[in-house]
């Protein structure tokens, strides 16, 4: 029972540093995205994708070695919690209470990706909306077609129209 523990506490503690690995990758990629700095918003999805595929098989190293003593297990990566899996173990309770404390950390670091996943999603579409607003406004004007202002009417010849607008 003790190597059983301390396997899964292993694998365990490994995939909540991939997950921590993921998440700082994340909270870099905002500044990237911030700058814009295209070059290393390509690395950094390189590297996410790597950091997934590891958590992939970490959790599969962990459902394997779960089966070798819980042969009823039914588990997969799409659908891996860890206090379904550690409920199914032989072990001490005090021992897995332990393991449990690792997967409420693994599941609160798996949220907080999340949100973090979500903003830089939300912080790209905008500055891309404004980008493609930039260059909808370059295209229209090249093109002769008339300007509209908010109140829906359209410019006159002597207004002044202007590239980005913004009011405070």
């Amino acid at each position: 029972m003790e190597k059983i523990a301390g396997d899964m506490s292993g694998l365990l503690q490994e995939t909540l540093e991939l997950y921590q690995d993921l998440k700082s990758v994340l909270v870099t990629e905002k500044q990237f995205i911030k700058e814009m700095d295209v070059q290393r918003l390509w690395a950094s999805t390189d590297r996410k994708k790597k950091l997934v595929h590891s958590i992939e098989e970490a959790i599969s190293k962990i459902i394997a070695q779960a089966k070798q003593h819980a042969a009823h297990l039914e588990m997969t990566v799409q659908n891996f919690m860890v206090r379904d899996l550690v409920s199914m173990l032989p072990l001490r309770m005090k021992v897995k209470s332990k393991l449990k404390g690792l997967g409420l950390r693994i599941d609160a670091c798996k949220k907080e990706i999340a949100l973090l996943a979500y903003e830089n999603k939300r912080y790209l579409v905008e500055y891309l909306s404004v980008i493609d607003g930039i260059f909808n406004t370059i295209r229209q004007q090249a093109s002769g077609m008339d300007q509209y202002a908010k109140n829906g009417r359209v410019y006159s010849p002597g207004e002044g129209t202007r590239l980005i607008n913004a009011e405070v």
